[in-house]
Formats: C-alpha cells, sequence, structure tokens
C-alpha cells in the first residue's frame, strides 16, 4: 500500500518491491490459483506486465537523470526504451475484458488477493490512478503516439 501511497520522506524501494511481489506471486501461486479460478493466468500475464513496464520506466528515469544528454550513438537505445515502454504499456492496458474488467480492474484484484486484503480493490485503483498521474510526463504528447500504417 505504501507504493501508492508512499511518505515522501521514505520512498518505497520500487525494484525490491517488485522483486518481493513477482516472489509471492510464485510461492502462492496454488492458493492464488484457487482463489481467482480461470482468470487466474489472466490477471498473472498482466501484474507481470505492469511489473515489467514499471521497471523499464525505471531504468529510462534513471537514465535521463544520471545522464540527461548523450551521444547520437546512445539516442537510438533511448528511443528503442521509449518505444518499448509504449509497446508494453499498450500490451498491459489491452489485456483486460474478462468478466467486463479492465486491465487495472484485474491488476487491482491481482494486488487485493496478493496481499490479502479482498474487498479493498477501489484503494489500489485509487493508488493506481494517483501513481499514473504523471507517469509518462517525461514523455512529450507526440512521443506518446503510437502510428500504425498499412501498405496496400
Amino acid at each position: 500500500m505504501q507504493y501508492f501511497f508512499p511518505k515522501s520522506s521514505s520512498p518505497p524501494d520500487e525494484g525490491l518491491l517488485f522483486h518481493r511481489i513477482e516472489n509471492l506471486w510464485h510461492v502462492g501461486a496454488g492458493l492464488f490459483r484457487k482463489q481467482l479460478g480461470q482468470v487466474y493466468e489472466l490477471q498473472s500475464r498482466i501484474l507481470h506486465a505492469w511489473i515489467q513496464e514499471r521497471r523499464m520506466l525505471i531504468h529510462l528515469r534513471r537514465a535521463l537523470v544520471y545522464k540527461p544528454g548523450v551521444p547520437a550513438s546512445e539516442m537510438g537505445d533511448r528511443l528503442l526504451a521509449m518505444n518499448d515502454i509504449r509497446i508494453i504499456r499498450l500490451k498491459w492496458k489491452n489485456m483486460g475484458s474478462a468478466e467486463g474488467l479492465s486491465s487495472e480492474d484485474l491488476l487491482c484484484r491481482s494486488l487485493a488477493v496478493l496481499t490479502n486484503t479482498e474487498g479493498t480493490e477501489y484503494l489500489f485503483k485509487d493508488g493506481l490512478d494517483r501513481y499514473g498521474d504523471g507517469l509518462m510526463d517525461f514523455l512529450r504528447e507526440e512521443d506518446m503516439r503510437i502510428f500504425m500504417y498499412y501498405k496496400k
């Protein structure tokens, strides 16, 4: 919960947190599979895709903070990283639709089951919304667009 509602004096260690979430999800897989039933696999994919996106964002943000200017040879790597982030975001955001729930709803349900706090999904949803505000602010609006061209 502290991840979504952090104290400014003690921000969470995201790398460690994601490692613990993945470990707990793996260790509790049997129990979670029973609790979640048919949507376990989908929720598992959404959770892992979301964690992958967060890790990629953390890595790119650190690179931008610690080394804002890069030579042209390294700029390609950053552009590829931005594209990867946009792709993974598009992927996990469109994984939903089980039981009429969005990907965010399924992610929040996974986090509630993971923390044994079923019924508090709305808190995770609120935290996810708050956390998502400004998440991609380091990218310009035009950098967030994905264009698909079809050849005839």
